[in-house]
């Protein structure tokens, strides 16, 4: 079971109700949207009624807040905060019509799509971020086609999916990693060839003046030495594969997924997943990171799952679709995904992802001292709470144990949090900061696995 100390989960949660009030930002992940959320987490779990009163004003501080100019996008925007609103209310921390209170929200962003539609295709500032808000909104339980607002928010999801279908052609570009740019002198001394190296090699031809057993010989005599008169010639920034878990390739699956338990247009949906996983059958186009190559064996393990969920089931295949795709959506029944769950497909493609991931690799992998949910070790807690909220593997469990407690063991007594500077913007967000790591902290707690069925 994860435990938090007293003074480090008070100490943080002190600093978050000193400070949330004067945050610029009124969204989800970055600001005063993610905080209130943690804070009605916090007074459930230890029964504070003050806890739930300041969540309460930040609610409103958030809505005299939002102007003509406010965004729409997930990270800082309507989205993230209209979704964050639909989470609180379905998860019963607070009573609304959402049908009422969000509608304004519905209307602006709908507009947005339509007349300035997002050339992203991503969770943050992208077609993705919107389209988890308005699936969010169908996902509540008061939702039901009778409603003008429920089937307004699935057709704009048609609209979105159309969109999305359009936008992932080029799937040489969605595959990619995240990339930072950062010195040579930053990166490890491990004297790894970059992926353009082993693919180009000319790049590896010594010098003129040089055999190649002889430059191997002076390497070998000094491996550390080598390394650091490389660094300290060559300064310039060169790209480096980074652990995000906003990664756009595996978010983007997530949401399909998602759509596809809806049964919103999933001729189509069907259609943009099996274009997404098809180059996953070549071992060179999967991910470098063993961090990233976890975050999309998880999104592959919910693909799998949730069509084998709704085959066993017998959940008929009834969809939202445009009128005219109608009949050719009922004679396709689905051929798409499930020819993807049921065949070795995904089976061998999982076991390619996850073989050879331990624990070190993926440390080496994350910035020093980093336990966001975005780029360190809280997000990796996440990923494997979810894989076995998935499976019901215990051993994903034991993992998502160890990488919460992680930095809970590294703090040093001057820092409010081991990684995270104060002085930064996004310190005390969800994705990006402290409010993130605590928030983890309550809800990768444990709980009942999904019932699993023999394939």
């Amino acid at each position: 079971m994860i435990q938090l100390t007293i003074s480090t989960g008070q100490r943080i949660s002190n600093t978050l109700l000193l400070n949330a009030s004067f945050i610029g930002n009124i969204g989800l992940l970055h600001g005063k949207m993610g905080i209130s959320i943690f804070f009605f987490h916090l007074a459930r779990q230890i029964k504070n009624q003050i806890y739930e009163d300041y969540a309460g004003e930040l609610i409103d501080e958030i809505y005299e807040e939002i102007t003509a100019n406010t965004p729409i996008d997930f990270e800082n925007g309507l989205a993230g905060i209209g979704y964050g609103i639909e989470y609180l209310v379905q998860n019963g921390f607070i009573e609304a019509d959402t049908d009422e209170v969000l509608e304004e929200f519905d209307n602006r962003i709908f507009k947005e799509l339509i007349y300035n539609t997002p050339h992203d295709i991503g969770l943050l500032n992208g077609l993705t971020g919107l389209g988890a808000y308005f699936l969010k909104r169908i996902q509540n339980s008061a939702s039901n086609d009778e409603k003008i607002s429920t089937l307004t928010n699935k057709q704009t999801l048609i609209h979105l999916i159309d969109e999305l279908d359009r936008k992932t052609q080029n799937i040489a570009e969605i595959i990619s990693e995240p990339l930072s740019e950062r010195s040579t002198s930053d990166k490890p001394s491990n004297n790894r060839r970059t992926f353009e190296q082993f693919s180009n090699p000319q790049t590896l031809k010594p010098s003129n003046n040089q055999t190649p057993e002889k430059k191997f010989d002076d390497c070998s005599k000094s491996f550390d030495g080598c390394s650091k008169r490389s660094s300290t010639v060559v300064r310039t920034p060169e790209p480096s594969n980074l652990f995000d878990l906003t990664w756009d390739y595996p978010a983007l699956l997530w949401f399909l997924s998602e759509l596809y338990e809806q049964n919103i247009f999933n001729f189509k949906v069907e259609k943009i997943i099996q274009r997404l996983t098809k180059p996953l059958a070549e071992k060179n186009n999967l991910p470098i990171l063993q961090s990233n190559r976890l975050l999309l064996a998880l999104t592959l393990t919910k693909l799998h799952q949730t069509h084998k969920t709704r085959t066993i089931n017998n959940e008929p295949q009834t969809t939202v679709e445009p009128s005219n795709l109608q009949t050719s959506v009922k004679s396709s029944n689905s051929r798409t995904l499930e020819q993807l769950s049921n065949s070795q497909t995904i089976v061998e493609q999982l076991s390619n992802l996850l073989t050879g991931i331990n624990r070190n690799t993926i440390k080496s992998e994350l910035s020093p001292n980093n336990a966001t949910l975005r780029y360190g070790t809280s997000g990796v807690a996440w990923i494997y709470q979810q894989l076995h909220h998935q499976t019901g593997d215990n051993h994903f469990n034991k993992e998502m144990e160890y990488w919460h407690q992680l930095p809970f063991e590294s703090e040093k007594p001057n820092e409010i949090f081991p990684g995270i500077r104060i002085d930064n913007k996004q310190a005390y967000g969800i994705l990006e900061g402290l409010t993130g790591i605590l928030l983890n902290a309550e809800t990768t707690k444990p709980k009942e696995p999904k019932k699993q069925y023999n394939s």
